[in-house]
């Protein structure tokens, strides 16, 4: 997966994919380029791997409830229907995100051509704005998980008021 963005408000990757245990995962950045200052440096926001996620899910059905109706209807089976979808869960989700890490201390990394920054993909991260929007971001991103790690799509889990894994995983021993 390549990441040319610059700019990126705060957010966690696993939004849409829950991965259940969510601690035998990591993710890859690695630079394909040097990786200047003024086009927006990636960084991390520590310490919110832990819990910060579950609270949100929490947070965002509490007080949206439309979204229950996405995470209960029959997913189409076109992919732009399910791109839709995503994408309004997910536009909820970061504003979320964005107002509960006001404030919480960045950690920007310096990177060169080749370097590799190892993380959890459940830490809340993000861009630095670009100053200078003609340099380049080149990036790719990649994530490691053990043989046990089982994925879990939003319509499966959601945090505390929306766990549908335990149909997910009967759903499977039927199809073995």
């Amino acid at each position: 997966m390549l990441l040319w963005e610059r700019g990126r408000e705060p957010h966690s990757d696993t939004v849409m994919l829950f991965r259940d245990p969510p601690d035998q995962v990591c993710r890859t950045w690695c630079a394909l380029e040097d990786i200047d200052p003024d086009c927006g440096m990636f960084y991390v926001i520590p310490g919110t791997h832990n819990n910060e996620r579950l609270r949100i899910y929490d947070e965002v059905l509490g007080s949206n409830p439309e979204i229950f109706d996405l995470l209960r209807s029959p997913s189409l089976n076109d992919s732009e229907s399910a791109f839709l979808e995503n994408r309004a869960i997910w536009k909820v989700v970061c504003q979320k995100t964005i107002s509960l890490t006001q404030g919480l201390p960045r950690v920007p990394f310096s990177i060169n051509k080749g370097d590799v920054v190892l993380f959890d993909p459940n830490v809340i991260h993000g861009t630095m704005p670009a100053p200078n929007p003609s340099l380049t971001r080149k990036a790719i991103v990649t994530e490691w998980h053990t043989r046990s790690v089982r994925n879990y799509s939003y319509s499966e889990y959601f945090g505390s008021q929306h766990d549908k894994r335990q149909l997910s995983a009967a759903n499977q021993l039927t199809k073995e």
